[in-house]
């Protein structure tokens, strides 16, 4: 199964959550996105950082979702419903079920905030992500 994670600008959210989920479930395929990415860009520092902290490979380059991308993904989690909505609204010929990761609440985008900020929002992540692919097997 391809599973690909879209935040905004792929450099903190949807690469953590490729991370936490390619270590979790090694039989997946994993990618991430972002609707805003900058080709190419490196991790955010703290981002980089929490996974050297939790054992999880640190090697990222940002990358802009596309309809290629949507195209390989069996499934679609974003970490917002708008994002779900964005994408939906870019790319109405992919029919995909592209969802928010947690659909109650946003996962909160921790980009030049405090090192705490982005420990929440890995927590947050973990679980999400244990209660969406772990938990159900």
């Amino acid at each position: 199964m391809n599973v690909l994670f879209v935040c905004t600008g792929n450099t903190c959210r949807s690469p953590m959550a490729e991370k936490i989920l390619a270590k979790k479930r090694p039989e997946l395929n994993v990618q991430s996105a972002g609707t805003h990415a900058l080709q190419g860009q490196p991790l955010a520092m703290s981002a980089k950082q929490l996974l050297r902290e939790h054992g999880l490979n640190e090697t990222h380059y940002a990358q802009l979702v596309s309809e290629e991308l949507l195209d390989w993904a069996d499934e679609v989690y974003t970490m917002t419903a708008q994002q779900a909505e964005e994408l939906r609204y870019r790319y109405p010929l992919v029919k995909k079920n592209i969802q928010s990761l947690r659909p109650s609440k946003a996962i909160a985008d921790p980009y030049g905030q405090s090192m705490e900020a982005y420990r929440a929002c890995f927590a947050e992540l973990q679980e999400a992500i244990s209660e969406r692919f772990v938990e159900k097997e």
